[in-house]
């Protein structure tokens, strides 16, 4: 129900909340391109839109509850895009600076045990944390952009801090059980307010994803090995 400011109270999948039917509605469809569509070139953004959006509802929710009925959309649209470029950015410099090993058989299994090891973190405590934040917005005016546009950077930091080490698995390997499995343990942080890492069972199955990946790694590389060897390389 609107206040007389004009102002509504945060309600989510109600029939005025577009916004947020649109966010998910993208992210299904980037579920199902990546599960159709073989285009390792694009996995990366379209990772992002899949894995990530979900995350959003409760962020959009409240820019919407804290924006007049006929700026809500621009506001969603003024949070959500800067925070899908910080995400296109990081993936974009991960890429870079990791293309020597991206497609080395243990970087996957490696970047597993990385992202175990930063659950355990107190950067990645803190960064979670700090993600279940809602600013105090304007409601009008240029200020709300600004604040907006500073919402959605802020929160696109604190987010790739917690979250770009699972993320950086999917760099070594586009296979679609991982993403499920990683999509679940983000999703399961965010549900809690005052979420701990350490604690959480995914964490346990994460280490144990990597640690029996890199229990077969060695043979694969035997394998490829074998394999040179009897192609006279």
């Amino acid at each position: 129900m609107a206040s007389a400011t004009g102002i509504d109270r945060p309600r989510l999948f109600g029939r005025a909340d577009i916004e947020i039917r649109t966010t998910l509605g993208v992210a299904a469809l980037a579920w199902l391109w990546l599960a159709l569509v073989p285009a390792p070139s694009l996995h990366w953004p379209a990772m992002v839109l899949a894995m990530m959006l979900p995350t959003l509802v409760p962020q959009i929710a409240h820019v919407r509850a804290r924006s007049f009925a006929d700026r809500r959309s621009r506001a969603a649209l003024l949070f959500v895009l800067p925070y899908l470029l910080a995400w296109l950015v990081a993936g974009a410099l991960a890429a870079f600076l990791l293309a020597p090993v991206l497609h080395q058989t243990v970087f996957a299994p490696l970047a597993c045990l990385c992202a175990a090891a930063w659950q355990f973190s107190p950067q990645k405590r803190s960064a979670l944390r700090k993600c279940h934040s809602r600013p105090v917005l304007a409601a009008f005016g240029p200020s709300a952009d600004r604040d907006v546009l500073i919402f959605g950077l802020t929160y696109a930091r604190d987010c790739i801090t917690s979250c770009l080490p699972m993320m950086l698995v999917m760099l070594g390997t586009h296979d679609f059980a991982v993403m499920i499995f990683l999509t679940v343990i983000i999703l399961s942080e965010r549900a809690v307010l005052r979420p701990d890492p350490r604690a959480s069972a995914f964490t346990l199955l994460l280490t144990a994803l990597a640690l029996t990946a890199l229990a077969h790694a060695p043979h694969h590389l035997l394998l490829l090995y074998k394999d040179i060897c009897h192609a006279g390389i």
